[in-house]
């Protein structure tokens, strides 16, 4: 029945969406030839004067490091919009049904459009281009346009673990003629370097589109260009010049360059831009989370993966433990149980006493110990609501505070009453 009502929509006014679609066609295609979203050219000056250098340059001595770290969610949390990128169906169930209104998400000619009819009269209420995705598609993605240098968010958002087409956390059940301003806050997580008009960033407008996509190499290890001019020029020099290594950092410097984007919501700037901040700088300088401002505030699974760790008994028992002791930044290794097996053991070996675990319980949960002691638990900030409205859902993450559990949620069987509607 909903496929016949879509149908029936773009009968009526596919004349006026063909006309439009060339319309923002040829506007985009100029566009893209301009600026370029992928490979930007130059490539940004930070706020301190220094130069990226881009992954690229850094693959010409570091090819096997550049050619994993792709691979990972970090260096695919944004891109470009292609049909490649956006994850969600592009000719079958590409709908979301509001009360009021359908968004219907397609291709045309390379063009990825966004297309919002009203209810019941079946007027067309705005046409978009999606200019960048935003997510790895771990769980899901949220989609930005681009008017003129300003940026912001579509309504419409995938869903993986369902593989719908949802409306975007945050928004209601009804159609929204003013969409989402995008400023640094939202895209400091999911982009290396973004050049905004005002310098706490808080405006949305980026002059030339200079958005730099991708948590990239220079995203942790600071703007390189003057490290790439020196070692290509003294090839002959084995140690890293004028770059930051992790090797060098305290702990408390390490875990700060993970908890710029892992450690909730930094409502609080205390100084410059969200960019401002680079890895080797304290980061508490700079701005505040929500769990220092309100200190009774429960810390939610979502995002906050720095602040659970410090609560786990495994980190205040170490001096050195830090997020990369479990993972490693350069390399995709989502599902390797035996990996991250092999870490935890470590520390915690099998025939220690107090690790009481019977044979059967290690194969029920494919003998992964982060089944147990990590376990995928619903976000109390992060829910979204299905094709048909129903909801709000929470979304299930993995949390990072590191203990014994009671209970584990089955996930599949969740997201299987997800499908099904069940409450």
């Amino acid at each position: 029945m909903q496929n016949i009502f879509i149908a029936t929509y773009r009968f009526k006014n596919i004349i006026i969406l063909a006309v439009l679609t060339l319309a923002l066609s040829s506007i985009m295609s100029c566009k893209n030839k301009e600026t370029g979203y992928e490979e930007l050219r130059p490539l940004p000056v930070h706020a301190n004067g220094e130069a990226y250098a881009g992954s690229e340059a850094c693959a010409q001595c570091h090819k096997d490091i550049h050619k994993a770290h792709i691979e990972t969610a970090h260096y695919k949390t944004s891109a470009k919009a292609t049909k490649t990128s956006v994850l969600g169906p592009l000719e079958v169930n590409n709908y979301v049904k509001l009360q009021d209104a359908v968004f219907e998400i397609r291709e045309h000619d390379g063009i990825l459009i966004e297309t919002a009819t009203g209810i019941p009269k079946g007027e067309i209420l705005t046409v978009d281009t999606i200019g960048m995705v935003m997510g790895s598609g771990v769980k899901g993605q949220t989609y930005l346009t681009w008017k003129g240098d300003r940026l912001y968010q579509l309504q419409p958002s995938f869903y993986v673990p369902t593989g719908q087409w949802i409306t975007s956390p945050g928004y209601p059940d009804v159609y929204v003629d003013n969409k989402r301003m995008v400023t640094d806050q939202c895209l400091k997580c999911h982009v290396t370097y973004a050049v905004n008009s005002e310098l706490k960033g808080s405006s949305n407008f980026y002059p030339g589109r200079k958005v730099f996509q991708g948590v990239q190499c220079e995203r942790c290890h600071n703007p390189a260009q003057k490290h790439v001019n020196f070692h290509l020029n003294n090839p002959a020099e084995k140690n890293g010049k004028f770059i930051t290594r992790y090797v060098d950092l305290s702990r408390e410097r390490r875990m700060d360059a993970c908890a710029q984007c892992h450690s909730g919501l930094r409502v609080r700037q205390l100084r410059e831009g969200a960019f401002s901040f680079q890895v080797g700088d304290t980061l508490a300088h700079f701005n505040e989370n929500l769990k220092g401002i309100l200190a009774n505030q429960d810390i939610d699974v979502h995002g906050n993966q720095v602040g659970l760790l410090m609560e786990s008994a495994c980190f205040k028992a170490s001096d050195t433990m830090d997020c990369m002791t479990c993972h490693s930044p350069h390399e995709n290794e989502r599902g390797m149980t035996s990996t991250f097996n092999n870490r935890c053991i470590t520390c915690h070996s099998l025939s220690q006493d107090n690790i009481v675990v019977s044979h059967n319980t290690i194969k029920d949960f494919q003998e992964n110990c982060i089944t147990c002691h990590m376990p995928l638990s619903p976000s109390k900030a992060m829910k979204v609501q299905d094709i048909d409205g129903q909801g709000p859902h929470s979304i299930m993450v993995r949390t990072h505070k590191i203990a014994v559990y009671s209970q584990v949620i089955n996930i599949q069987a969740y997201v299987d009453d997800l499908i099904n509607d069940k409450p």
